[in-house]
């Protein structure tokens, strides 16, 4: 058993070492979608992020970055 908890936590820590967390300090409005105006022709929605995630992964022998954005899937 312990054995596989130490196979485990190096597998974890493997895959979060290569994660880098991005944040802005500067952005547009609150995170996620804000209705910036609306009228009868249109509207303006606005999507702003305060942080997101890149992290490092194999896809078909090429390295890659995923991009993870907090409350969107």
């Amino acid at each position: 058993m312990k054995k596989y908890f130490i196979y485990f936590f190096v597998i974890a820590f493997t895959c979060t070492a290569y994660s880098e967390v991005i944040t802005y300090d500067d952005s547009w409005g609150q995170a996620g979608f804000t209705l910036e105006q609306s009228d009868p022709t249109g509207v303006e929605v606005n999507f702003s992020i305060n942080e997101f995630t890149l992290d490092e992964v194999v896809i078909n022998n090429e390295n890659m970055q995923n991009v993870f954005l907090p409350g969107v899937f």
